[in-house]
């Protein structure tokens, strides 16, 4: 599926008294898909050089905030990105962006078609030929999935919001 994002300004800093009248240094993302938050903000203070971060909200878990980009816009187009080639990545990219967050690789019994990673109880099964993914809390409990890749934004961004520090 194709999202197309953009930024809506949502905090600026004060100029002079009034609050909402100096630079803005916190964006939402627009264009996800229902139910996803993902905002850009500039983490360093007013007078030095801005360093703008992507942060991946999941409820009940501290945001991540990853890159270091010069501008929103920038960090916009990096994550515009990433969405974009979500659907195209590798087993060895999907891997390197699941190990790198945290996720440990386990193997799948007679299975050659699919991934799997573990995080504490969690567990995400990639389907290979399609891209298609399903996330459980709770690793091989019998049930349903918790959630279809098809209900979030991408494999990659479900990663990297559910980063290792996050837990």
């Amino acid at each position: 599926m194709k999202y197309t994002l953009s930024l809506k300004a949502q905090m600026a800093a004060r100029s002079g008294s009034e609050y909402g009248t100096g630079k803005t240094f916190l964006y939402d993302v627009n264009g996800l898909p229902e139910g996803q938050k993902i905002t850009i903000k500039n983490t360093n203070p007013e007078h030095q050089t801005p360093r703008w971060q992507i942060g991946g909200h999941t409820s009940g878990q501290e945001t991540k905030w990853t890159g270091a980009f010069a501008t929103p816009e920038e960090a916009l187009a990096q994550l515009q990105k990433e969405i974009d080639n979500a659907d195209n990545a590798t087993p060895d990219q999907i891997t390197v962006i699941a190990e790198a967050a945290g996720w440990k690789t386990i193997p799948i019994q007679g299975s050659t078609d699919s991934l799997a990673f573990a995080a504490g109880p969690m567990m995400v099964r990639v389907r290979l030929k399609d891209k298609n993914w399903a996330y459980y809390s709770e690793v091989v409990d019998g049930k349903s999935p918790d959630k279809w890749g098809k209900d979030m934004l991408s494999l990659i961004a479900f990663f990297s919001s559910h980063d290792k520090f996050s837990r």
